[in-house]
């Protein structure tokens, strides 16, 4: 739920004036989604839940009223050249938060591995023939609605399709509706790999888009999986190879890599 509260948060940020008093935006954002409530994610106050979220939004009092603007990623900020005779070096280094709210841009969000292995489990075996887009999402709320949020669910349909668990039946007809079926590997960490697989490549992309480096200590808790050592840096060079060599599917993609420097995996 709080993912779903930071991607609200971060939408009305990005239409709001630079300026902002809290009671606004809690207002802007209570008109997009009625059921946000700060209470709900542990916070005694709105502006405890702002506090929380600094990669998001910055706060600042203004003659005694607190006001909120986005967080912008500092153009070329977070770039670093790992070369200590580069006169542009700089101690600053990305943070899981950072990777999370570039990934949130391109419309990646994280899931629990448990929940995706049961949600595929259950669409491998209630549905061996395939299922429509609303079979699926009607399916999944009425197996799972009692404990996951819509949006929950939808960001789990969505990894899926992102990593390939899930694909269209090619169609034997025009008239044909499209019918999607799931693939169920051998084990949830089978599963867990595949996914991190599909995320990674994505990520070197939106790295490489806003010029910030790749570090092991801030990648490691976005992975559904744990590594050893070499494992992750085979790990992370296929997702630097993919990213270079494949322009990623338009619903999440802002560009190629164009350059092997311009995103750099720091060990």
């Amino acid at each position: 739920m709080r993912e779903d509260a930071l991607e609200l948060l971060e939408r009305v940020l990005h239409k709001l004036p630079e300026e902002v008093n809290l009671s606004i935006l809690k207002n802007k954002m209570l008109e997009i989604d009625s059921a946000f409530d700060e209470s709900n994610l542990h916070f005694n106050g709105f502006k405890k839940f702002l506090q929380s979220a600094p990669e998001i939004v910055t706060l600042y009092e203004v003659k005694g009223t607190w006001h909120a603007k986005a967080t912008d990623l500092p153009a070329n900020g977070l770039e670093r050249s790992y070369n200590s005779d580069s006169p542009t070096a700089t101690s600053v280094e990305p943070t899981t938060e950072i990777y999370n709210r570039l990934l949130r841009k391109i419309s990646w969000l994280p899931c629990d591995s448990s929940l995706l292995w049961n949600v595929l489990t259950q669409l491998n075996a209630h549905f061996p023939e395939g299922f429509t887009r609303s079979e699926e999402l009607n399916y999944l709320v009425e197996t799972f609605g009692h404990a996951q949020t819509r949006s929950e669910l939808r960001a789990t349909i969505s990894t899926f399709f992102k990593a390939g668990l899930v694909s269209q039946k090619p169609l034997q007809s025009q008239e044909e509706k499209s019918v999607f079926i799931a693939k169920l590997p051998e084990t949830e960490q089978a599963m867990a790999r595949i996914v991190d697989e599909a995320m990674l490549p994505r990520l070197v992309n939106a790295c490489q888009t806003n010029r910030v480096p790749l570090t092991h200590k801030a990648v490691i808790p976005l992975l559904l999986s744990a590594y050893t050592p070499a494992e992750l840096s085979a790990l992370i060079e296929t997702g630097l190879a993919l990213a270079a060599a494949h322009v990623s599917k338009e619903d999440d993609s802002p560009t190629l890599l164009r350059s092997p420097s311009g995103c750099q995996w720091v060990s």
